[in-house]
């Protein structure tokens, strides 16, 4: 008898790159809300053209990051404003407060911006 889904060990397949959204629907800092393995996560293009990609979830008070503004490469939390570097994920405002955004691998597919967000260890 085959194991209920929930349970089933994890495949390489379920941490590949999984189409999110199309390029060409992507504003410039423009947050997108996007689910991939059953996780919330942000796609956005920046100014500069890079494509990122980052957990939803403010670190340091559970804000929802797809309703923050991108300015300069930061995304804002629309709760206390506390302000993430979208290429390192370290809080740049206030400094030394705020933990660390979990960034995640992107990759542009055929027109699609693909990412790989890790289901977690207990999924």
């Amino acid at each position: 008898m085959p194991l209920p889904e929930r349970i089933r060990p994890m495949s390489t397949a379920e941490d590949a790159f999984i189409p999110v959204a199309a390029l060409d629907d992507l504003e410039p800092n423009e947050p997108r809300h996007v689910v991939a393995n059953g996780r919330h996560a942000v796609v956005a293009r920046l100014d500069d053209g890079r494509i990122v990609a980052f957990d939803m979830v403010c670190p340091h008070a559970m804000g929802n990051l797809a309703d923050g503004l991108i300015v300069r490469g930061q995304v804002i939390c629309p709760m206390h404003h506390y302000r993430y570097d979208l290429g390192s994920g370290e809080c740049a405002w206030p400094r030394g407060e705020g933990g660390r955004l979990a960034r995640y691998a992107v990759e542009i597919r055929t027109g699609q911006v693909c990412v790989r967000i890790p289901k977690p260890a207990w999924w």
